[in-house]
C-alpha cells in the first residue's frame, strides 16, 4: 500500500470519477489536568489523508476528530 504501483493499480480498478481516500489514525499522550499529577490519556484522532498539510495543521481548521480517549 505504500507504493505508487499499488495506488495506480487500485485506481485503475475503480469506476471513473471514484477516488481512494486514505484514512489516518493518530494518537498522542496528553495530560488530563494540570492539577492531577501524572494522570495522562491517549486520545485517538481520525482524519483523511487527502487534506493539504497547510490546512490540516491549522488550529482554526480542525481536520482531526477525536474518536476515542484511552486512559493510561
Amino acid at each position: 500500500m505504500n507504493s505508487a504501483d499499488w495506488w495506480w493499480e487500485t485506481h485503475d480498478r475503480m469506476p471513473i470519477g471514484d477516488t481512494v481516500i486514505p484514512v489516518i489514525c493518530a494518537s498522542d499522550e496528553t495530560l488530563l489536568m494540570n492539577h492531577s499529577g501524572d494522570k495522562t490519556a491517549w486520545p485517538v484522532y481520525l482524519t483523511i489523508g487527502n487534506i493539504h498539510s497547510s490546512i490540516c495543521n491549522r488550529p482554526t481548521y480542525p481536520a482531526y476528530i477525536v474518536v476515542a480517549l484511552m486512559p493510561v
